[in-house]
């Protein structure tokens, strides 16, 4: 297999991950929240889930938890209201959604 092969696979792969863990997302938020999730703002039902987890820092004192290891950081995945662009944030580890070891 050459390395343009690969690389294509790989995409596929994580594609298809990224795909998987949306809709595992979506079904937390429906056993959850209820059958209409809707946007605590607006009230829209379009909410849009993330694909990526973000990685949210403590900042404190004129410092920031990537240079002090001892401040805390948060893990968590976007839900943005596609209507008024509220964004929800929901805590992976908290959830069971993600294993942080």
């Amino acid at each position: 297999m050459n390395k343009n092969n690969f690389n294509i696979i790989r995409k596929e792969i994580i594609n298809h991950m990224e795909e998987i863990f949306v809709k595992k997302v979506k079904k937390y938020m429906k056993d959850t929240w209820g059958e209409d999730v809707k946007c605590p703002i607006c009230g829209s039902m379009h909410m849009n889930v993330s694909y990526n987890i973000f990685e949210l820092n403590e900042f404190r004192n004129n410092d920031i938890a990537t240079i002090n290891p001892n401040f805390n950081k948060k893990l968590v995945i976007p839900v943005t209201c596609g209507n008024c662009g509220n964004v929800l944030m929901i805590d992976p580890v908290a959830t069971g959604l993600l294993k942080y070891y």
